[in-house]
């Protein structure tokens, strides 16, 4: 009798047990997807905030211009102190027309930062199945080509990260502690130009300074944002270099008949023709699949960077050998040290962004250069012809094989 009840309660602590992890696993799943969930929300929400911010910048930005709604001949202000003094219509327009003309670069600055966000942000949701396959795609093939393809690629990343980093925390301190007037007029203007059409008379206001506070934050965010997909452009960049330098060297090895084997070995190594094709194949599914991903978030990178850039050099070059004593004297010669930092950042992202998409380019084209070099006149067997015959098509793209073929064909 005692043993069976320690039998019988065994198995009721082992079903416990059992319940327990089963319960455990179906919490983490749940906090798990309710995670994504409120990550998704997060990602709609600020996405949405985006494009109702770049729509009120245009709309105030074209109020301002057109001078739109129209003032009142005189207005009554009261200071800190609670004294009330009036100013006239014409006086605030001056005053108004001052503050965007000093500050008009930044903001376009941050406009073209808007665009490419929210150009990412579009294109990377509606290709946003695309992503999860192709991250999964990305795990399968390094494992079937048994390569090593994220060598050096967190050292970059990290460095990348660092560099832009430090940039952030230098740019966000001078901002903080007002070092020049343009870190603490663009994000004040850049508040002015979401609610002016509603209040013309924005920056008279005595609590103007917690609109500043809120726009300043918002300013930060979108600096941060402007540069993240490319942070992850870079990345599948050095992980599609390492993989073609990878598989150049295979192909070199086996071309020189340094790598020759038994099959299992071939097989091991990916050193075979079959394989090597294969992985050839496969790397180019990857790097079509990266085009896919990238091709609209690149393009609006080059098409609003080149344009910030010009601007960004342009407000250097005025800050700093402008003669015009109503608008740039004393202090405004600080706003060099803030824009040249600016500048700095732009070219250096821009540099690495080229220099990475362009090595892709370069190790994956040296596979031609290669079976160039090891020539078709030599004695080869079938297996080796027929491999480097399909590189020459695969190298020359499709439509050069359509038409070889067709030529072929019509010869017959």
């Amino acid at each position: 009798m005692g043993q069976l009840t320690s039998h019988t309660l065994g198995i009721v602590n082992s079903y416990c047990m059992e319940f327990n992890i089963y319960y455990c696993i179906q919490c983490v799943t749940f906090a798990f997807r309710s995670t994504s969930a409120v990550l998704g929300v997060t990602f709609f929400v600020t996405s949405f905030l985006m494009m109702i911010l770049l729509a009120l910048l245009f709309i105030n930005i074209v109020s301002t211009l057109l001078n739109v709604p129209t003032r009142q001949p005189t207005y009554e202000f009261r200071d800190a102190d609670g004294n009330i003094f009036t100013k006239k219509r014409s006086i605030l327009r001056l005053e108004e027309l001052f503050l965007l003309r000093r500050n008009l670069v930044p903001l376009l600055i941050i406009v073209l930062a808007l665009i490419h966000i929210i150009t990412g942000d579009i294109c990377l949701f509606s290709r946003r199945k695309h992503i999860a396959n192709y991250f999964t795609f990305w795990t399968e093939s390094v494992e079937l080509m048994k390569m090593d393809a994220a060598e050096g690629v967190r050292d970059f990343i990290v460095k990348t990260t660092a560099f832009y980093v430090c940039f952030l925390l230098a740019f966000f301190g001078l901002t903080a502690i007002s070092f020049a007037p343009v870190s603490s007029g663009a994000p004040a203007v850049f508040g002015i130009m979401w609610i002016r059409l509603a209040y013309p008379n924005i920056h008279t206001d005595q609590n103007f300074r917690y609109l500043r506070y809120i726009a300043t934050i918002v300013f930060g965010y979108i600096v941060i944002c402007s540069k993240t997909y490319m942070l992850l452009f870079m990345y599948k960049c050095k992980i599609l270099r390492n993989a073609f330098i990878t598989w150049n060297r295979r192909l070199e090895d086996v071309l020189q008949k340094r790598n020759q084997g038994t099959r299992a070995e071939q097989h091991e190594k990916r050193t075979g023709f079959d394989h090597l094709f294969k992985d050839h194949s496969n790397l180019l599914d990857l790097l079509i699949g990266c085009d896919y991903l990238f091709e609209n978030v690149i393009e609006s990178y080059y098409g609003t960077q080149i344009i910030s850039i010009c601007f960004e050099v342009y407000y250097f070059y005025r800050s700093q050998f402008s003669n015009n004593p109503l608008e740039f004297t004393g202090a405004r010669k600080l706003d060099a040290i803030v824009i040249g930092a600016w500048v700095f950042h732009s070219l250096i992202m821009m540099f690495l962004t080229s220099t990475a998409a362009a090595e892709v380019g370069e190790h994956a084209m040296n596979g031609l250069e290669i079976i160039r070099q090891k020539g078709n006149l030599d004695h080869k067997s079938h297996d080796e012809m027929y491999f480097m015959l399909s590189l020459y098509y695969s190298f020359a793209g499709h439509f050069s094989t359509g038409k070889l073929n067709k030529i072929n064909n019509h010869a017959s």
